[in-house]
């Protein structure tokens, strides 16, 4: 649908509904160290996403996919949504192992579908773990804490330290 000639009141730029393109934590000024690091190419399915997790405690940072391929998340999980949508999986997944930078994030990746075999095509791709759409927000928390206790057990942490270790 195209815009209309004229916007509404309020939805003029830099009006207090305009629409802002690609809103990211980098825009909000949120500057932490991430468990997990959400690339969508849907803004809202995005925010959404950083949202249920944050609510269970994790740190998410929310950047583009192309942000993360210029410079990698030093994050332990890496959230995909949809890695299709930016071309063949091989490549998108292939792009970003090849700028890890000695970090080996989990590539978790939420499927357009349940389809098995789109599921198969991810892993076969170099996902690590598939989420099909429409996700459970139970399930995503848990397979998220699943996933970081997996990479402290594997990093080194311990109660002392936590993860400012890994």
């Amino acid at each position: 649908m195209p815009p209309p000639s004229t916007p509404r009141p309020g939805h003029e730029p830099g009006g207090p509904w305009a629409p802002s393109p690609g809103i990211r934590d980098v825009d909000l000024g949120l500057t932490h160290d991430a468990d997990v690091v959400v690339c969508d190419r849907d803004d809202v399915s995005g925010l959404l996403t950083a949202e249920v997790l944050r609510g269970a405690g994790h740190r998410v940072h929310v950047r583009d996919l192309a942000d993360v391929l210029a410079d990698p998340a030093a994050a332990p999980i890496l959230l995909l949504g949809d890695p299709t949508a930016a071309g063949p999986a091989e490549e998108t997944l292939a792009g970003v192992r090849r700028h890890a930078q000695g970090t080996h994030p989990t590539i978790m990746a939420i499927t357009p579908t349940a389809d098995p075999a789109v599921g198969a095509e991810l892993l076969d791709a170099g996902a690590d773990h598939v989420l099909p759409r429409p996700w459970s927000p139970r399930l995503l928390r848990a397979v998220v804490a699943a996933q970081l206790r997996r990479h402290h057990l594997t990093c080194g942490a311990t109660a002392e330290h936590g993860a400012a270790t890994c």
